[in-house]
């Protein structure tokens, strides 16, 4: 026997009314409490030499509190796959290395060879509890110029 159904309905919620998901008449959905964050950090030129990348203010969160500025770590708040992007921007030419790490084991690298900019994106798959973060495998000065304007910055958001 073949069995289908159509579910008609504008919005999903949990019984304690929390919207889950919308879909608009295109067929569009919005989760609005989708896990992510963006983050940055402050100061024009930061000094840097092999340590987690000084992301220090969350410019836009959903879906919890994740993300620790004291210690520069997204904590995952349940099983599934993440997404990862870091973006950096540094005074000079130089090279480096950005590592994405998960639960302080590197997962991921991206390398920059005489010039002043990367972008790193990953996706990965992490446990509930695990932490990811950034770190910058190299020295010299990282431009962030914290804000939504930021030079330097990350971002973590959970895929499904």
């Amino acid at each position: 026997t073949n069995m289908a159904s159509t579910l008609k309905v504008d919005t999903i919620a949990h019984t304690g009314g929390t919207t889950a998901m919308t879909v608009d008449s295109s067929g569009r959905t919005l989760t609005p409490n989708t896990v992510c964050v963006r983050v940055t950090g402050t100061g024009d030129y930061v000094s840097m030499s092999n340590e987690l990348m000084k992301f220090t203010v969350i410019v836009h969160e959903t879906g919890g509190t994740n993300y620790n500025t004291s210690t520069k770590l997204f904590t995952c708040p349940v099983s599934g796959w993440y997404e990862a992007t870091c973006h950096v921007l540094t005074q000079a030419s130089q090279s480096g290395e950005l590592q994405l790490k998960v639960a302080g084991t590197t997962v991921a690298r991206q390398y920059m060879a005489a010039d002043r900019g990367m972008n790193a994106h990953n996706v990965v798959y992490c446990t509930a509890n695990q932490t990811l973060g950034w770190y910058w495998a190299a020295s010299g000065n990282v431009h962030y110029q914290g804000g939504a304007d930021a030079y330097s910055s990350a971002a973590y958001r959970l895929i499904g």
